[in-house]
C-alpha cells in the first residue's frame, strides 16, 4: 500500500529524518509521536504527495484513496450536517457532473462510441466506490457516529468542535478510504468521544497512521510506533510504552558508553600529563597521545526532549475562600446553560470538570475568571 526506502526529508540545512524505511499494508496502525517541530506534518505532506523528499524512495499505489483529518478543523460552512459530509468528497462530485455532461452528450448522440466509453469507465469508478448511494451511507456513516435524525439537518456551524470533528470523519469514511491519516483527533472530544473514538480505531480493517500525545490512546490501538526526535527518526513494532522502553534502553546505553569514554579519556590524558617528561615513559606517552587522536568521541546523550520542563511559581497565599457563585445563572438565547448554582471555591482545591462537549465546562471557567458575565445571580471574589 505504501512503502518506503532510505526515506529523507531536510529543511534547509536540518534533516527532519534521514534512512527510513517501511511496508504499510491494511491492518497496519502506526503511532506518530515527536516534539513538535520534529517533522510529524511534513511527513503526511509526504504521504500525500503535497511535498517530495529530500532523499529515497516513497511509493503509493496509484489509485489508493486516503482519507486525511488535519488537526485544525477548517471554517465552519454554511449547510447542515449531510451537506458538509456529502461535500467532503469532491472527486466524487466532479465524477458525477462528468457523468452527467456525458450523459447529455450520448443523448444528442448515441452511437458516439469515444463517450460511450468514457461513461463506462466512470461510471466503475463511481461504482468502485459505491457512490450510488452516498447520502444513505452519509446518514447511515452519521448515525454511527453517534448522530440523530434531527442533528443530521442541523446547520453544521451550531455544533462544537468534537462534533465537527464527526462530520470531518464521517466525510472522510463515506469515500471509502483505504488508508487514514489523522492529526491529533481527541483534540476536540470530550472523555465520551475519546472512548468512542478509541472503538473506532480499533475496529478500523484499514491502514492507520495517527499522530498523538494521548500516550494511553496509542498503548490501546498501535502496533508501530514511528518516532520523531532531534537525533532522528526511529520505527518500532510494539505500542508506545514498549518503543518508550526500547528507546529509553538506547539511551541509557549511549549515556553508559559516554560516561566510560570520558573515564578513558581522563585517566590517558593524566598518564600523559604525568610521564610527559620521563623518557622512560616517552613511548607509552606516545602510544596514549596516538590513541587519543584515533579516538572517535561519543557524543553526550541528550536529556529526555520529551519529558516537559514546566515550572509553575507558587502564588501568595491567599484567603480560604477565594471565589462564589451565588444562585448564578447563564443563558444563550433560549437555551439555559446554567440555573441557580451555588459554588464556592477554595484555597488549595483541585477541581476536574468533565462533561459532553457543548455542556458548559469552558463558560464556567470564564465565568469563575470574570471574563463572562451571569444572566442571573451574583459571583464573588475574596473572603466576605
Amino acid at each position: 500500500m505504501i512503502r518506503a526506502r532510505g526515506l529523507g526529508k531536510a529543511v534547509g540545512d536540518r534533516w527532519l529524518f534521514r534512512q527510513l524505511q517501511f511496508h504499510w499494508t491494511a491492518g497496519d496502525r502506526v503511532g506518530i509521536v515527536g516534539p513538535n517541530g520534529s517533522g510529524k506534518s511534513t511527513f503526511f505532506r509526504l504521504l500525500l504527495g503535497r511535498d517530495s523528499p529530500t532523499e529515497g524512495e516513497l511509493h503509493r499505489r496509484t489509485d489508493l484513496v486516503m482519507g486525511y483529518l488535519p488537526q485544525e478543523l477548517p471554517a465552519a460552512g454554511k449547510g447542515t450536517v449531510l451537506e458538509e459530509v456529502l461535500a467532503a468528497a469532491p472527486d466524487l462530485l466532479e465524477l458525477e457532473q462528468t457523468l452527467d455532461q456525458i450523459s447529455l452528450a450520448l443523448r444528442r448522440s448515441p452511437g458516439d462510441e469515444s463517450l460511450l466509453k468514457q461513461w463506462g469507465e466512470i461510471q466503475s469508478r463511481l461504482d468502485a466506490r459505491q457512490s450510488w448511494n452516498r447520502e444513505e451511507e452519509a446518514r447511515s456513516m452519521l448515525s454511527s457516529l453517534g448522530f440523530s435524525e434531527e442533528q443530521v439537518t442541523m446547520p453544521y456551524a451550531s455544533l462544537s468542535g468534537g462534533w465537527r470533528m464527526r462530520v470531518r470523519l464521517a466525510g472522510l469514511l463515506v469515500q471509502k478510504p483505504e488508508a487514514l491519516l489523522l492529526d491529533e483527533p481527541t483534540n476536540h472530544l470530550d472523555l465520551d468521544g475519546v472512548l468512542w473514538l478509541e472503538r473506532f480505531l480499533a475496529s478500523w480493517q484499514g491502514l492507520l497512521l495517527l499522530v498523538s500525545h494521548d500516550r494511553a490512546l496509542l498503548d490501546r490501538i498501535a502496533t508501530q510506533i514511528l518516532w520523531f526526535a532531534p537525533e532522528g527518526a526511529l520505527l518500532r513494532k510494539g505500542n508506545f510504552s514498549r518503543v518508550e522502553e526500547h528507546r529509553r534502553q538506547i539511551r541509557d546505553h549511549q549515556l553508559a558508553a559516554w560516561k566510560h569514554q570520558q573515564k578513558q579519556r581522563l585517566a590517558t590524558e593524566r598518564f600523559i600529563d604525568r610521564f610527559r617528561a620521563k623518557n622512560t615513559k616517552a613511548s607509552q606517552v606516545q602510544s596514549r597521545i596516538r590513541y587519543l587522536d584515533r579516538l572517535e568521541p561519543i557524543a553526550e546523550p541528550e536529556g529526555d526532549p520529551d519529558e516537559p520542563r514546566i515550572r509553575i511559581p507558587a502564588p501568595s497565599r491567599g484567603p480560604l475562600r477565594l471565589i462564589r457563585l451565588e444562585g448564578a445563572g447563564k443563558t444563550f438565547g433560549e437555551r439555559v446553560i446554567y440555573s441557580r448554582v451555588d459554588f464556592t471555591l477554595e484555597r488549595g482545591e483541585k477541581i476536574a470538570l468533565t462533561g459532553p462537549n457543548g455542556s458548559g465546562k469552558s463558560t464556567l471557567l470564564k465565568l469563575l475568571a470574570g471574563k463572562e458575565n451571569l444572566t442571573s445571580g451574583d459571583r464573588r471574589v475574596g473572603p466576605d
